[in-house]
């Protein structure tokens, strides 16, 4: 069992102190302390991702056992926004048939050349292009850390409906730091964890977008900073 008790260095402390007795408002102290949270927060992350291999990742390991809870051998599965591969290469080890897709060539390109298993195929292009010329149906599609990006999110959830059975969606949790409530208040704060999304997604908003698209949500889990949703689509 963890302990609470805090327990810091000498660093730790005078810099604790500094900032407490800084000649400012407490206002912009607060300013100052979020924004080296971001700094320290994402570093770790950076880190993180050094010091675990893809598949010893906390997070990671949190996903595939979230996953192996709903992925049949008999699935076949479509990652949209697959990036280098890892998730769909992770996936491929549960479900009978995965396909992953892109719009960044070199990523699709990395993917074919590392991650290989009889059952997963790479594919450069636009899902709704390669859905509706392939004629291809599949029983999952998942959006790992791809909602966020997408500019009417609701409107693809319902287009991506007409293909699956079932759609995976995992994001980062905006309240999974529980400052970042404090930096929308506070102008000039760094504010999101991922720099490369258009929005954050808190449990509720993303349930309320997941529902607004005529999805049904068959379990859901919230840990190691991240949402993850199994979603049914209508019969």
């Amino acid at each position: 069992m963890s302990s609470n008790k805090a327990v810091g260095s000498l660093l730790h402390r005078l810099l604790y102190a500094f900032f407490r007795f800084l000649p400012f408002s407490e206002r912009k102290k607060l300013a100052l302390a979020l924004n080296l949270n971001w700094t320290t927060y994402h570093l770790s992350q950076d880190f993180a991702r050094k010091v675990f291999s893809f598949d010893k990742h906390p997070k990671r390991l949190a996903t595939l056992a979230f996953l192996k809870k709903h992925l049949k051998k008999s699935h076949k599965v479509l990652d949209l926004g697959c990036g280098a591969g890892q998730v769909s290469f992770m996936m491929a080890e549960i479900a009978g048939e995965v396909y992953g897709i892109d719009l960044d060539k070199p990523s699709i390109e990395s993917a074919q050349d590392l991650m290989i298993r009889e059952n997963l195929i790479f594919v450069y292009g636009d899902l709704l292009d390669f859905l509706g010329s392939s004629n291809e149906r599949f029983d999952v599609v998942v959006l790992s850390h791809v909602i966020g990006q997408i500019e009417d999110p609701v409107a693809l959830l319902e287009q991506i409906s007409e293909f699956t059975d079932y759609i995976f969606i995992e994001s980062d949790d905006f309240e999974s730091n529980r400052l970042n409530n404090f930096r929308k208040e506070i102008p000039g704060t760094f504010l999101f964890n991922d720099i490369s999304a258009k929005r954050s997604y808190t449990r509720d908003s993303l349930g309320k977008e997941i529902l607004s698209a005529g999805l049904t949500i068959g379990d859901a889990d919230y840990r190691y900073g991240v949402l993850r949703f199994w979603c049914k689509t209508k019969e």
